[in-house]
């Protein structure tokens, strides 16, 4: 029965497509580590900014830190949710393959309307999605780190926010929203950021 849950396959496969996209990820995610944050893009390379975004998403997993509690166990899975966006939960698969944080393996889930966001840690709303507030309603007061990738002037509020300026892939945070939902942000992680705003003093 497929539920929509996919889990990165730590099998090799050293294929010379599995090579390069290897070379590819790592280089994305050494892209998504450096202070200047953010590879330049072409108009047109949608693929790339994919890549780049969810490159991104794994190191979110790492700089962020959730309630005593959420896991039930030392080793349950880390589950990233994702929503208005199939190219990016593929990549994203691509990405976490084989990887953990701390004990937690990630496992990506596609999410389509009505699904339960029960066991979700990280949900991901794709701008293809109509209703990013409905979503991200169903996570206050919940566990969840929620990241976006809407218009800068969009109503939408949610912890971290991509956006692309200049051609470069950055992101903002609102503290406010990670806080209420239980969750503490690394300082590394904010001194990266375009924008951090709120939180606590």
């Amino acid at each position: 029965m497929n539920d929509g849950t996919r889990i990165a396959d730590s099998s090799p496969r050293w294929t010379v497509a599995h090579r390069l996209h290897l070379v590819l990820s790592t280089f994305v995610l050494i892209l998504a580590t450096v202070q200047s944050v953010g590879a330049t893009l072409n108009d047109s390379d949608a693929a790339f900014e994919t890549r780049i975004k969810a490159a991104f998403l794994f190191k979110f997993c790492t700089y962020a830190e959730w309630p005593v509690g959420t896991f039930e166990s030392t080793s349950s899975p880390l589950v990233i949710g994702v929503v208005g966006s199939d190219a990016l939960a593929a990549e994203l698969v691509a990405t976490v393959d084989g990887r953990m944080v701390g004990n937690h393996p990630l496992v990506v889930r596609t999410l389509r309307h009505g699904d339960a966001l029960d066991g979700v840690h990280v949900i991901f709303v794709g701008a293809k999605e109509k209703e990013p507030n409905a979503y991200l309603a169903l996570t206050d007061d919940r566990p969840v780190l929620t990241v976006t990738e809407e218009d800068q002037d969009a109503q939408v509020v949610s912890a971290i926010n991509f956006v692309v300026v200049d051609h470069k892939v950055r992101f903002d945070i609102q503290l406010p929203t990670a806080e209420r939902n239980g969750l503490r942000l690394s300082s590394r992680l904010l001194s990266v950021a375009r924008n951090v705003r709120g939180g606590r003093s």
